[in-house]
């Protein structure tokens, strides 16, 4: 009797901790969202969301600087100034270049956001386009790409001077001629991505998203993941998971404690570049991939638009988003936990700024 009860005790234990492994891995479940309009807020209940991101920088450029105040352990700066434009659709972005000053590397705005302690591990995210009638960096023609190295759209690096020393930097992605992108730095590569001419689409945003993760144990030896996708109204590139040898930098300090957005732009001719970004996210440490995405489409897949956005807080069953991380346009919300495993289902969340029919008489 003593051993059957041993063994029944036994049993009953592994049932219990299988019970908890699944709960452990199980993807976050989304059961409701409301908007509490007097706080201006957005409440996501649901389950498994796990642990929180460390947002470093958020910013779309709608709220005038208001998500500073939840950005912890960063310290970032616009040089020389942060200029924005409203489109016509009333949309803020940023403006890589100010109109106001000479042409080329002397107008360009510039972001550096340093995290104020050294990382393995990021997320970063951004929209980006040119406008109908303006020019890619380098190129003398609209809606092209030109024959040269012209622009990094972000530079993850180690140290100020960390590209051009033999300290870790990677850009993601960087363009390095005839429509040619990287994800790449001065001392080594994760990747060749696909042509531009496959992707990239113009007039329009393109909502970007790059992961990296350095192995903080053994940097030198374990393999590097890396991730890239792009969404626009004509391709849905999800991310997937892949990995390369850390034998691709020619570095030891595989590590990184800063981002510069835009990286650089330069060469060619940008008489007529006026890039633009939006929507600029950063999240870096252990749990980096999780994040709120807004989609226009229930089924992440078949999304034109793509955006994680910041949370104003976040637990296991309860996320709470300002209503300013949100466009004037219904959009569909996504949970993805910091394994990356995306909520199963979606929640719509309607627009609460659109102009309303008028009522029939």
């Amino acid at each position: 009797m003593k051993n059957f009860s041993t063994m029944l005790f036994k049993i009953i234990l592994l049932i219990s901790s299988l019970s908890v492994f699944n709960n452990s891995i199980a993807a976050p479940a989304l059961n409701n969202i409301t908007i509490n309009d007097s706080l201006s807020e957005v409440i996501i209940d649901g389950n498994n969301f796990g642990e929180s991101p460390n947002v470093v920088y958020f910013e779309n450029f709608e709220g005038n600087n208001k998500f500073e105040s939840l950005l912890k352990n960063s310290n970032s700066k616009w040089l020389p100034k942060r200029i924005t434009i409203k489109e016509q659709d009333g949309n803020n972005e940023l403006r890589l270049r100010d109109p106001t000053t000479l042409l080329g590397q002397k107008g360009a705005q510039q972001l550096i956001v340093n995290f104020q302690n050294i990382y393995t591990e990021a997320f970063i995210a951004l929209s980006v386009k040119i406008p109908k009638g303006s020019t890619f960096a380098g190129a003398s023609t609209p809606r092209t790409f030109p024959n040269v190295s012209s622009w990094k759209f972000t530079w993850l690096m180690l140290g100020a001077n960390g590209f051009q020393t033999s300290d870790f930097d990677i850009c993601l992605p960087t363009h390095v001629g005839n429509g040619g992108f990287l994800l790449g730095g001065n001392n080594g590569n994760l990747t060749w991505i696909e042509s531009g001419n496959k992707w990239w689409e113009w007039d329009n945003f393109n909502h970007i998203s790059s992961y990296i993760k350095i192995s903080k144990t053994n940097p030198t030896v374990d393999p590097i993941e890396y991730f890239w996708s792009v969404t626009n109204n004509i391709v849905n590139i999800p991310p997937k998971m892949k990995t390369v040898p850390p034998s691709n930098f020619n570095s030891n300090n595989l590590a990184f404690d800063r981002i510069n957005i835009p990286g650089w732009f330069g060469n060619g001719n940008n008489d007529l570049f006026d890039g633009r970004y939006d929507n600029i996210y950063v999240a870096v440490g252990d749990n980096a991939l999780a994040r709120v995405v807004i989609t226009d489409s229930p089924v992440f897949e078949k999304s034109k638009f793509a955006i994680p956005v910041m949370a104003k807080s976040w637990t296991n069953n309860k996320i709470i988003l300002d209503t300013d991380v949100l466009p004037t346009k219904t959009v569909y919300v996504h949970v993805i936990d910091k394994l990356g495993t995306m909520s199963t289902t979606s929640l719509e969340l309607g627009c609460k700024k659109c102009p309303k029919p008028p009522t029939p008489l």
